[in-house]
């Protein structure tokens, strides 16, 4: 999940649209960025701020669809809310929250506890 916060700026420098990468390697100190490092997540996602939420304020959370653990991301931020009078992007706070998937597993012995709970209370209904 993604969460963007605006900056108490200008809303014309919000931005509009986000491009997410990620790396297996950590991109600190590896100098210029090699492209060839990078993994496209996703491409041109609303940031949530298309409808101006107000200054130093929180858009609608972005849900990513990515089971691929990085050491390093890359966030590039493409369009702002007005290019014509923005000349800068300005952002305040970026929330990048993982939430956990259970494993196929997991589900399965889930499953299994439901199957379960469903026959006892089949056999105790019958004995009352």
């Amino acid at each position: 999940m993604l969460t963007f916060t605006t900056a108490g700026d200008y809303p014309s420098r919000d931005p509009l649209s986000f491009t997410l990468y990620g790396s297996a390697v950590t991109l600190a100190g590896t100098g210029p960025f090699a492209l060839n490092l990078l993994t496209l997540i996703t491409a041109g996602e609303s940031t949530g701020l298309s409808a101006d939420p107000g200054r130093e304020s929180a858009g609608i959370a972005r849900s990513i669809a990515n089971t691929t653990p990085y050491d390093s991301y890359l966030l590039v931020f493409p369009t702002v809310r007005d290019s014509d009078s923005a000349n800068s992007m300005q952002i305040g706070e970026i929330n990048f929250e993982s939430v956990p998937i259970p494993e196929a597993s997991t589900w399965a012995a889930v499953g299994t506890l439901l199957l379960i709970s469903g026959a006892c209370l089949r056999r105790n209904r019958g004995k009352h």
